[in-house]
């Protein structure tokens, strides 16, 4: 079947339906098999009202280096939306009443055209989330909420985002030997809380500090209920947990 006529019959009143959509599975090593399970489960589900192009990631060492060709790749692409989603992750997915996890994150990407990201647990009892919010905020959530928030940066293992926010952030990037965009290249910042100290923001953050700087909206959304797989499949309460 032609994509001209799919993308037709994928046609509708829901916002998503009929938008041409990059699923990227960043492999950095073996692919865990929950997320095969969740990403089959979700994409069959998605590819019902988008037109779901895939990409993978694999064999890179350098993260920031295999996200911004990722990233470049979506750019030069026709797709409209784009989700990143990490080997190690493992969600919920779609219920009776519930849309399932990627459509989730794609509608606030889209809703928003700009960045939206998942509550993601680090991997270890009592590390906290990969998530970081102003310091005049306060927030009462749990995951499984239908909840959205701004927040200042966001993890990028399970996160979504429109084109439009790409090319709001594209004159910060350098064009690496011509091969990619930085659009994940990690940053030093001054310190929000000690301003005459530096921070050094990981590659997700920075992606989100240049996002800030272009005006894009960041959000997190916490319908989504994660697992960060590693020794144990790490969840929102472990991330506040003492050592076990």
């Amino acid at each position: 079947m032609g994509e001209a006529k799919r993308k037709k019959e994928l046609a509708g009143d829901d916002p998503l339906r009929g938008k041409n959509v990059s699923l990227c599975l960043m492999a950095y090593r073996d692919v865990e098999p929950d997320t095969v399970d969740c990403l089959i489960r979700d994409t069959l589900r998605l590819s019902t009202k988008c037109m779901v192009h895939y990409r993978r990631s694999s064999n890179d060492a350098l993260v920031q280096r295999a996200r911004s060709k990722i990233a470049t790749q979506f750019l030069e692409s026709s797709d409209e939306l784009c989700i990143m989603i990490d080997h190690d992750m493992w969600w919920t997915g779609p219920t009776q009443t519930y849309e399932g996890d990627i459509e989730r994150l794609l509608r606030t990407a889209l809703k928003t055209r700009g960045i939206a990201g998942g509550v993601v647990a680090k991997r270890g009892f009592g590390k906290g989330i990969a998530c970081r919010f102003p310091e005049d905020s306060k927030h009462d959530f749990t995951t499984g909420e239908d909840y959205v928030t701004p927040c200042l940066y966001v993890g990028s293992a399970f996160i979504a985002f429109h084109r439009d926010a790409l090319e709001a952030i594209l004159p910060q990037t350098i064009n690496s030997r011509g091969e990619y965009h930085t659009f994940f290249g990690t940053l030093d910042v001054p310190c929000s809380d000690k301003p005459d100290m530096m921070e050094e923001l990981s590659e997700d953050w920075a992606f989100c500090h240049r996002a800030k700087v272009a005006g894009v909206p960041i959000n997190v959304d916490a319908k989504p209920v994660l697992g960060h797989i590693g020794l144990h499949t790490y969840t929102i309460p472990d991330a506040f947990d003492a050592v076990k």
